[in-house]
C-alpha cells in the first residue's frame, strides 16, 4: 500500500524571513503516549493527552469500548486502544492535545506519521435534533501547533478526507514559523462542506517527530537510535477476542430513554416519531443502525405496557424476502426484551389494503397500536 505523504504544512517554507537558520542540532520530539494506550470508555481520555472540549460537549472516547459501544469495532493498529473523535451537526468538533517536552524549533523541518481511519458506524445523539444518528461521514485531521493548551498558533498540516475503514499510515512534513510547545490533533469538516454534519475519525500510533533537512527532506538523525521513554500510563488489560462485535444491541440501550412513554396513551406518538425511520431498501432485508435504534425505542416502550399490542405490516415482495425482513425486525425486538406475544408482523398487498389508522408507511413498513390479543 502506498503511504500518503502530506506536505500542506511544508508549504510555509517560502514565508520565512530571509537569513533565518537553525543554529544548533535539532532534537526529535517524542510524544507522551503516542499510541493512545489507556482505559477504554465513553468520554475517557488516554494518559498524556488532554481534551479541548466545547462548552457542554463531551470529550473524545478511547476505543475499542467493550461490546463495540457506538458500533465502533476496529481493532487497534498498535497496542490495546486508540482515540476516536467526531464532528457534529451543531458546529462543534473534538480535539486532543499535549504539551511537548521538546518544542518545535522555528525554521526547522520535521517529518512524522499517524495511523488514521473511519468507522463505518458511530452511533450517538444528534446535538441539533436530540435524536440518535450515525456519525459516519468522513472528516479530516488538522494538526495545530500552539503556545498554550489547545492553542492554535499555526496550522501545521491537514490530512485528505479519511474514507478508509482500515488503518492507513499518513506521513506529514511540516515546518513551523515559531517555536511551538503544544500539539493539537483535531477532527474537522471537509473543505467545501456547505453545512455542519456528523462524522468520525479514528487515530492511532503517532510516530516520533523527526527533524529533517529542509532542502533534501532527509532525516537529520537516525531514528533507530532514539531512546523512547518507557510508557508510564496505566493500561487496562483487555481481552479483545470476544468483545468486539458482541452484544451489539445491548450497547444501543443508551439511546432508548431519549423518547420515553409516560403512559400507554403515548404509544401512538412513539410509533409515529420512530417508524418513519424504519424501512428496507429495494430487494434488501438489512436494517441500518438508525433503523435498529428506532425499532428498539418502539419495543422498549411497548415492553413497559404489557397490555398493549403492536401490529406491524410489511409490503409483500416475495416469500423469502418477507421472511428475512420479519426475522430482522423480530431479532431487534428479541434483543430489546419485547416478547412475541406483544406484537405481530403481517404482509399486505398495498393496492388492496385499507391503511387508514396506520402510522408511517414511508418505507413500506406500517405500525399501529391495537387491542391486546388473548
Amino acid at each position: 500500500m502506498r503511504i500518503p505523504l502530506i506536505t500542506l504544512g511544508f508549504g510555509m517554507l517560502c514565508s520565512l524571513a530571509h537569513g533565518q537558520v537553525v543554529t544548533h542540532s535539532p532534537a526529535p520530539i517524542l510524544l507522551a503516549n503516542p499510541s493512545f494506550e489507556g482505559n477504554v470508555g465513553y468520554g475517557v481520555l488516554p494518559g498524556g493527552w488532554f481534551s479541548c472540549t466545547f462548552n457542554g460537549e463531551s470529550p473524545p472516547d478511547t476505543h475499542p469500548v467493550p461490546e463495540g459501544l457506538f458500533g465502533v469495532t476496529q481493532r487497534p493498529h498498535e497496542g490495546i486502544s486508540y482515540i476516536g473523535m467526531v464532528v457534529r451537526d451543531n458546529g462543534t468538533y473534538e480535539q486532543v492535545g499535549q504539551k511537548l517536552e521538546v518544542p518545535f524549533q522555528a525554521g526547522q523541518c520535521y517529518s512524522f506519521s499517524v495511523q488514521l481511519c473511519k468507522s463505518d458506524h458511530l452511533l450517538s445523539i444528534s446535538r441539533a435534533t436530540n435524536e440518535p444518528v450515525d456519525y459516519n461521514k468522513p472528516v479530516a485531521l488538522r494538526i495545530w501547533g500552539g503556545l498554550s493548551p489547545c492553542g492554535q498558533k499555526e496550522l501545521l498540516a491537514v490530512s485528505p478526507a479519511i474514507f478508509n475503514d482500515n488503518w492507513v499510515k499518513y506521513t506529514f512534513q511540516v515546518k513551523s514559523l515559531d517555536s511551538l510547545n503544544y500539539l493539537t490533533l483535531e477532527a474537522y469538516y471537509l473543505k467545501g462542506a456547505t453545512a455542519f454534519y456528523n462524522g468520525n475519525l479514528l487515530v492511532d500510533n503517532v510516530s516520533d517527530i523527526i527533524p529533517i533537512d529542509c532542502e533534501n527532506l532527509q532525516p537529520m538523525l537516525n531514528a533507530d537510535t532514539i531512546q523512547v521513554p518507557k510508557h508510564q500510563f496505566e493500561k487496562e488489560k483487555l481481552i479483545l477476542e470476544n468483545r468486539l462485535g458482541a452484544a451489539k444491541f445491548s450497547t444501543k440501550m443508551q439511546f432508548l430513554k431519549t423518547d420515553e412513554a409516560k403512559s400507554y396513551n403515548d404509544l401512538p406518538k412513539i410509533i409515529a416519531n420512530n417508524c418513519v425511520k424504519v424501512g428496507f431498501e429495494n430487494g434488501g432485508s438489512h436494517l441500518s443502525p438508525v433503523d435498529e435504534i428506532s425499532l428498539m425505542k418502539i419495543a422498549y416502550n411497548f415492553s413497559k405496557f404489557p397490555n398493549q399490542f403492536l401490529e406491524i405490516a410489511i409490503a409483500k415482495e416475495g416469500k423469502k424476502l418477507n421472511s428475512r425482513r420479519a426475522k430482522a425486525i423480530s431479532e431487534v425486538f428479541k434483543n430489546t426484551g419485547l416478547g412475541q406475544r406483544q406484537y405481530s408482523i403481517n404482509f399486505i398487498q398495498i393496492e388492496k389494503a385499507d391503511l387508514s389508522g396506520w402510522s408511517c408507511g414511508v418505507n413500506k413498513v406500517w405500525m399501529k397500536v391495537v387491542a391486546r390479543k388473548k
